[in-house]
């Protein structure tokens, strides 16, 4: 690699070697990084690939998002980069080992990194996010095996419990609302008194929420940093934290954080509309990602959790 780093990106250096089957030229830094570093690989055969990696990752957290990411390609409803190959337990020290397997699990504490196919972002246009709406309703509508994943991931550096419920309404109360709201408190962000609302704010959400006919297959987090408009590949999802669920978590999220053009949501609602009372429900959605968030940063955004339990209970 010719970036200039030493240890970390010679240990990358050679296990992307191996990956690829192939001398790694040129090592270019990309920006849309929040929580690891990110590089372009410009290999000597010509061929480019993404590497995402960390030197202090959390176990697990590239191979839940490889299988996310496969999870969501498998669909063939739209976009989704190819998993190359990750790493954990990489050893930077001199020496390090070569790594010729494309998946290697868990092994000592080291460097951690996920090998993707490249996607080269451009400006989108109207047809970028018309293709967007449609194909994130075929993916969607393309289903899940139940309410949760066969495996726990994270929404960013946060776990993410996918253990199966019987229903949509009790999933994302026990695997979403309850662990954020208990971390919320027990971290000191929010005041215990939070606790005491939860039942009524719980009945509420039962009532509010539609059950699906069946799972379906959602990205989990897709705030406008998680798609990338590609000339050549269209709208392309990274970065997800997938799970079997209801796309409205999807509509919900990418409407809290803006970024998206109202053609998304019309060219969805063309291949699939919307359900009656969808737009009572767009806040005990959003309550998820704020919860995220209030764990993640506090701040302002325990007022708007707090804000929004009053408004939906």
């Amino acid at each position: 690699m010719t970036s200039g780093s030493k240890e970390p990106l010679a240990a990358l250096d050679t296990w992307i070697t191996s990956v690829l089957g192939g001398r790694v030229g040129r090592v270019v830094a990309v920006t849309g990084g929040d929580i690891h570093r990110t590089h372009r690989i410009e290999c000597a055969d010509g061929r480019v690939a993404f590497v995402k990696w960390n030197e202090r990752a959390q176990p697990g957290m590239f191979a839940a998002e490889a299988r996310g990411l496969n999870w969501l390609r498998d669909a063939r409803a739209i976009a989704v980069p190819r998993v190359l190959g990750w790493v954990e337990g990489l050893s930077t020290s001199a020496g390090s080992r070569r790594r010729d397997a494309a998946s290697v699990p868990p092994t000592d504490a080291g460097l951690s990194a996920l090998l993707l196919e490249y996607v080269a972002p451009e400006t989108p246009t109207v047809r970028h996010w018309e293709t967007l709406g449609r194909q994130l309703a075929a993916l969607h509508t393309s289903g899940a095996e139940m309410f949760g994943a066969s495996h726990a991931n994270f929404i960013g550096t946060l776990p993410q419990d996918n253990t199966c419920e019987q229903s949509w309404a009790s999933f994302w109360i026990e695997r979403r609302l309850e662990p954020q709201f208990r971390r919320v408190v027990d971290t000191g962000k929010a005041p215990a008194r939070w606790l005491a609302r939860l039942p009524r704010l719980y009945e509420r959400v039962r009532k509010l929420i539609v059950e699906p006919a069946r799972p379906e297959r959602i990205h989990g987090d897709l705030w406008s940093g998680n798609v990338i408009m590609s000339g050549a590949w269209g709208p392309v999802l990274v970065d997800p934290a997938a799970y079997g669920g209801h796309g409205e978590v999807d509509l919900a999220m990418m409407r809290l954080f803006g970024g998206f053009e109202p053609r998304v949501y019309a060219a969805y609602a063309e291949v699939r509309g919307h359900a009656p009372g969808a737009e009572e429900r767009l806040g005990l959605y959003q309550l998820y990602p704020l919860l995220v968030h209030a764990n993640l940063f506090g701040g302002s955004y325990v007022g708007s959790v707090d804000a929004l339990v009053s408004a939906l209970s």
